[in-house]
């Protein structure tokens, strides 16, 4: 901040702080004088003392005398700075008190955001991200694309259902997207889930309508409490009639946008999806030899027609284009994961476990990834220690990747253990839906014989007896031989 904008700052709660109030005593005009200490201690940028200054205007007997906006500041102004020295629990309740306030402000919801995602307080931090949304939901700055996905990550499972609930119908309000083009169908299809339950069925038909994505539409045939969304007219019941449209929609995106890579990127995932690899890799090839406003995600271009080649069998020409990926400058972390997963499928994890990036740099999923990697190198190379170590932590964060952690099992040759976790998958109602998702009968594409042991596996667990009597509980299983599977 320049020294005319920290003046201009510095005013500004100058001038909040000392509105005169309606009845001034000795408490009163001790707590202003404090507050004022406090400012200028902060534009000093002499935090211990600021933090102190504000401590003594809060707990003065004067501080109800002061002017409402004199108390909204000196608790924003407290928040902020103990967040910054890292006391989230005090800033967690400091700013809780601001927002209660009318002079509530977007940054005050911000540290309260701030504080509650460092405490791990789900509930709370669902509830400021919701209230953001609403108030202030347009204006990027306020709530970024990482922050809103990383409390839909953090609030996936647990005690915060009714603010997560919350949360999504804020999202819905806004009609919010993501920057990066990706879509909301996820969250849709678990708003509608949510609404259906709730006896809301009206509004759930509504949100429901907002699904254009083949995947989703699946879930709604798999998932039995999905099921009464295809009763409506207004949302999409042919997943294959889907992904014919999202294609032609998606194709006409690349004719008005054909300087965006981000759109090119979009058809080649959804025609490769389709069963039109072909088509996927030779647009791939077109792309790269021309200029994007965005050429930052080639990386993910190349993923992708690395995905369409191994359909094709074309593992050795997938495993070069992944390499490309990885050498780009805005490669991303997770190209090395991917082509680190598909040696390992090769038989070849011993070439992948130098590829993988620090545990810093992914996401908790990402670290599930990893370790998956990491355990197929010690069953490969016989270190029943690395082994041991690495299914220990995949079971401990089971929750980062509940997919991950039963394939896991399946690759140690755990298969009793396997199959208590997709009944557990099958049994929670936040994990039900991508565990039927990934049991629907889809078309096989080529598997290396890696891998195709390890699919071998998956479907002797699928036939197990009670992994059938649960899933005719609670959904069914069809066949959708236009698409691949959803790892």
């Amino acid at each position: 901040m320049s020294r005319t904008s920290r003046s201009c700052a510095r005013c500004k709660w100058l001038i909040i702080a000392f509105a005169i109030p309606v009845f001034a005593n000795d408490a009163s005009d001790e707590a202003r004088q404090h507050l004022r200490a406090a400012i200028d201690s902060a534009d000093k940028n002499d935090l211990p003392k600021a933090e102190a200054e504000l401590f003594a205007v809060i707990s003065n007997p004067g501080f109800a005398a002061l002017a409402p906006s004199a108390q909204h500041t000196a608790l924003a102004l407290s928040a902020s700075l103990n967040l910054k020295a890292g006391k989230f629990q005090d800033a967690l309740q400091l700013s809780r008190r601001a927002t209660e306030m009318p002079q509530q402000s977007v940054d005050d919801w911000r540290v309260r955001l701030s504080a509650a995602m460092k405490l791990g307080d789900r509930r709370d931090e669902a509830q400021s991200a919701a209230a953001i949304a609403r108030r202030w939901g347009r204006d990027s700055e306020s709530l970024p694309n990482g922050t809103i996905m990383q409390v839909l990550r953090d609030t996936a499972h647990g005690e915060a259902s009714e603010a997560r609930f919350d949360f999504l119908q804020a999202l819905y309000e806004g009609r919010w997207r993501p920057s990066d083009g990706s879509s909301m169908n996820t969250q849709w299809v678990e708003l509608s889930r949510l609404l259906l339950a709730r006896s809301r069925s009206e509004e759930a038909y509504i949100v429901a309508s907002l699904v254009d994505d083949p995947r989703s539409v699946i879930s709604f045939h798999a998932d039995r409490r999905l099921q009464p969304l295809l009763k409506s007219k207004l949302v999409h019941s042919d997943p294959q009639r889907t992904a014919r449209d999202r294609i032609e929609a998606l194709r006409a995106a690349v004719k008005q946008q054909p300087r965006s890579l981000l759109a090119v990127r979009r058809l080649v995932a959804a025609l490769s999806s389709a069963r039109q690899d072909a088509e996927a890799i030779k647009l791939s090839e077109q792309a790269e030899a021309r200029s994007f406003d965005d050429p930052d995600g080639l990386g993910e271009l190349l993923d992708l027609k690395a995905s369409a080649l191994r359909n094709l069998g074309r593992d050795e020409q997938a495993v070069h284009e992944l390499q490309r990926a990885v050498t780009l400058r805005h490669g991303s972390v997770s190209q090395s994961i991917d082509l680190a997963a598909l040696l390992c499928a090769l038989g070849r994890s011993s070439e992948g476990l130098p590829l993988l990036p620090p545990d810093s740099q992914v996401s908790e999923f990402g670290k599930m990834m990893i370790a998956l990697v990491r355990l197929t190198a010690a069953i490969d190379s016989g270190s029943a220690a690395d082994r041991d170590k690495q299914l220990t932590y995949l079971r401990e964060h089971r929750l980062d990747g509940p997919g991950v952690a039963q394939s896991a099992l399946l690759r140690a040759g755990a298969l009793d253990e396997a199959e208590q976790t997709l009944l557990w998958r099958l049994n929670d109602p936040a994990l039900r839906t991508n565990a039927l998702l990934s049991m629907q009968h889809y078309f096989e594409a080529h598997r290396p014989p890696r891998a195709a042991e390890w699919r071998t596996r998956e479907l002797e667990l699928e036939n197990r007896p009670s992994i059938r009597s649960a899933v005719s509980l609670v959904g069914q299983i069809d066949h959708y031989p236009w698409t691949y599977g959803y790892d």
